[in-house]
């Protein structure tokens, strides 16, 4: 009889045992979610500014290395939360004090990665048996192109000739328009800055020196999308010429280093050559292949029989207002 009468008492005491460890349970899960809740919010938020990071350091130093005199003129990120946003470039290339839009490029990062959307930054192009030409995929300004000297064939479009009809732009371009404009020169062979820089006359701008790009690719077959690669010459003096070559070597390793960068194939072997080869000269020592070139149509047309010139290829052109006076390099 006793035992029956103790066994409701032991029911409920074990009941009573029993709701509190499931309150001490979801005691204990509500104090952990609260203590795990900031820390994943904050572990997510230093992951995604990791990679924002890591995004908008390679967006800028590729600009530096990669773009033809083409301006970042604004940088942010864009719909920025702990698990992810965008990096948004506003960009423009100067022609002779004419500043002119080029393109806006959005690329993407996520707490885990970074994108870089590599179909925005190549060019599209135009072929027909009357034409073949370069263009920006948002702009559709004219793309100016460069050509490797050690790189004989190159594609020709639909044209039944034997020999490769590569650009000679300034031979076609009137000195008569009120025009200012950009032009790409490829040299035949490399060249110290010594032994050119006298060629350009102080009214035509040297904007930007071609110093590597990869050789080994078949450009008969069509175009690769190869990359080239210098830096912006924002003077023509030596002195400020050897740093933007440092710096042009500084950032060509981080280039490769990045993860938005795998360099693949030859161009390893061009690129490593390439460092191996330059990285304790002086830049009065390092071999030019093409320079991008600024100006006044007038003035860029005299240039057109240059005997070390290979190709002129033309990119954008801005036709001249009264109201801007076109500037030469060092003013």
């Amino acid at each position: 009889m006793m035992d029956n009468q103790k066994n409701p008492d032991l029911t409920k005491a074990l009941r009573k045992a029993k709701r509190r460890q499931s309150v001490k349970m979801i005691l204990i899960s509500v104090v952990t979610v609260l203590v795990l809740l900031p820390a994943g919010y904050v572990l997510c938020n230093k992951l995604s500014e990791r990679h924002s990071n890591e995004l908008n350091d390679f967006l800028f130093v590729r600009n530096a290395i990669a773009e033809p005199n083409v301006s970042i003129d604004s940088q942010v990120l864009v719909n920025s939360s702990p698990i992810g946003g965008s990096v948004v470039s506003n960009r423009s290339k100067n022609i002779a004090g004419y500043v002119v839009p080029w393109d806006t490029l959005t690329n993407h990062y996520t707490m885990f990665r970074s994108k870089f959307d590599y179909n925005e930054m190549h060019g599209g192009w135009h072929i027909t048996k009357e034409n073949l030409y370069f263009y920006n995929r948002q702009t559709k300004q004219l793309l100016a192109q460069f050509y490797h000297p050690n790189i004989k064939n190159y594609y020709d479009g639909w044209s039944e000739e034997d020999d490769i009809d590569l650009p000679q732009d300034l031979q076609k371009m009137s000195g008569d328009t009120a025009e200012v404009s950009e032009v790409a020169l490829s040299f035949d062979q490399p060249y110290l800055w010594s032994e050119v820089k006298k060629q350009f006359p102080d009214d035509v701008n040297v904007v930007w020196l071609y110093l590597l790009s990869d050789d080994t690719l078949d450009e008969s077959s069509g175009p690769q999308g190869t990359e080239v690669l210098g830096f912006q010459a924002y003077n023509r003096e030596t002195e400020d010429l050897t740093t933007s070559f440092e710096g042009f070597l500084k950032n060509l390793e981080h280039y490769n280093g990045g993860k938005n960068q795998p360099m693949i194939g030859d161009f390893i072997k061009n690129y490593e050559g390439f460092l191996e080869k330059n990285h304790k000269k002086t830049f009065d020592e390092v071999e030019i292949l093409g320079v991008m070139i600024t100006g006044q149509n007038k003035h860029l047309k005299k240039l057109e029989k240059l005997p070390f010139v290979r190709t002129s290829s033309i990119g954008v052109t801005a036709e001249m207002s009264p109201y801007i006076i076109p500037e030469k390099q060092g003013e």
